[in-house]
């Protein structure tokens, strides 16, 4: 016996999953921009790419772990997803006005070393990687309460 999925989506589980996807893409799309940017001031190498992806994966899944706990303490902060999204906006605006306080420090030279690396990526990528892992944590949440079942709502 299979399990039944609904043949209509209500309006509400139709929105989430737009918020989602266009989050989704939303990332995705800046990680092309940051990785394109930053090769105006790292050296492109493999090594550069992995630091890279690194650090946007951590993000998203040190935001993954926030908002789970956050959850686990109030269970309604799912409630917070459009303040969440427009921190991740401010936090975009702010990441690309720090970056040149950090090519500033470098005074015209490549950053070659892991570290020096790190340095471009962390304040451009991390805060906003971090506040999407929160989104799309608090996203499932609400998926979840709308669809009920974790398998339908996954």
């Amino acid at each position: 016996h299979s399990p039944r999925f609904p043949t209509q989506l209500t309006k509400r589980v139709v929105s989430l999953l737009t918020v989602a996807f266009i989050s989704g893409g939303i990332l995705l799309a800046l990680e092309v921009v940051w990785f394109r940017l930053l090769q105006l001031f790292v050296l492109g190498m493999s090594r550069t790419f992995a630091i890279m992806l690194s650090v946007v994966l951590a993000g998203i899944g040190v935001g993954g772990l926030l908002g789970s706990r956050w959850l686990s303490v109030r269970p309604s902060a799912f409630r917070y997803l459009p303040t969440i999204a427009l921190a991740s906006g401010v936090a975009c605006i702010l990441a690309y006005m720090s970056l040149d306080i950090v090519a500033r420090a470098f005074k015209g030279q490549t950053a070659v070393q892991w570290y020096e690396i790190l340095m471009f990526c962390l304040p451009l990528m991390f805060p906003v990687s971090l506040l999407s892992g929160v989104l799309f944590t608090f996203l499932g949440e609400a998926l979840n309460r709308e669809v009920v079942s974790g398998i339908r709502s996954a």
